[in-house]
């Protein structure tokens, strides 16, 4: 999603500049598509997360490879449905039923729902490392 909107906005800032003219004033920061490293560190920073931790995760889960899927023998304990884990950060359908594949491997929403997963893990463990991590390996 984040590539597409970077899309459009290089496209429509190049039509302006061309319509504008070289004469223009118009000044413009360079447009990059962030990393799943960057934006990891960028959304663990926002919800309060150590990004050591979130980074130890994401590495932990898939190496950082958005079209990672993990396991597809997992019976979810909730619902005894089978799920299979996707993305950067494995989300499952088991806590996430709603989330769709296309949504699952972007890798901008997965790594907003494993933070998300992850800082809600810190208000039950503390920062504890191990703690965390089983907390997450049990709630994605």
């Amino acid at each position: 999603m984040l590539r597409k909107i970077t899309m459009v906005f290089s496209v429509l800032c190049g039509l302006i500049l061309s319509i504008a003219g070289p004469d223009t004033s118009i000044a413009m920061a360079p447009v990059r598509d962030l990393s799943p490293q960057e934006l990891v560190a960028q959304y663990a920073q926002e919800k309060g997360v150590p990004i050591k931790l979130a980074d130890y995760i994401a590495e932990h889960e898939s190496h950082y490879n958005p079209s990672e899927v993990g396991d597809m023998n997992i019976t979810c304990k909730r619902t005894g449905l089978p799920v299979y884990a996707r993305g950067i950060f494995q989300i499952t359908r088991c806590y996430y039923p709603d989330i769709s594949d296309k949504d699952a491997f972007d890798p901008e929403t997965n790594i907003k729902i494993g933070l998300d997963i992850i800082a809600q893990g810190e208000k039950v463990c503390r920062n504890q490392f191990s703690t965390c991590n089983d907390y997450y390996k049990t709630h994605h």
